[in-house]
């Protein structure tokens, strides 16, 4: 199993438009998956003017072969959480109703392991 604890991941990179739906197959950013991790800790980067985007958390489901939707949030500024994601095998995030002048947002995540 590679160590991706203590590890940064670069979940969405200066998104600039809005997500139309899920992704239909896992986008893979935890190599090899999210065995041994109890939660992630996300972190959501907004720039332009005014920003302000729906987040709305991703759990993929290996049984399901599909990403299962948390609870959407809007975001009007620099903000973390902390998510539960044992049992899923990667996590992704949705992005979309953007508003603002030239509203972007970036996400990033660092694993926690299961204590």
């Amino acid at each position: 199993m590679a160590n991706i604890i203590n590890a940064f991941y670069t979940i969405r990179s200066a998104v600039a438009a809005d997500d139309a739906s899920n992704p239909a197959t896992a986008q893979g950013k935890f190599n090899p998956s999210l065995y041994g991790v109890e939660s992630v800790a996300v972190d959501v980067v907004l720039g332009g003017t005014t920003p302000q985007w729906t987040v709305t958390p991703l759990y993929w489901s290996s049984t399901a072969a599909t990403y299962v939707e948390g609870v959407p949030f809007v975001v009007d500024h620099n903000w973390r959480f902390i998510t539960r994601v044992d049992g899923c095998t990667d996590f992704y995030v949705k992005c979309a109703d953007k508003s603002g002048t030239s509203p972007t947002v970036s996400v990033y995540c660092t694993p926690i392991p299961v204590r």
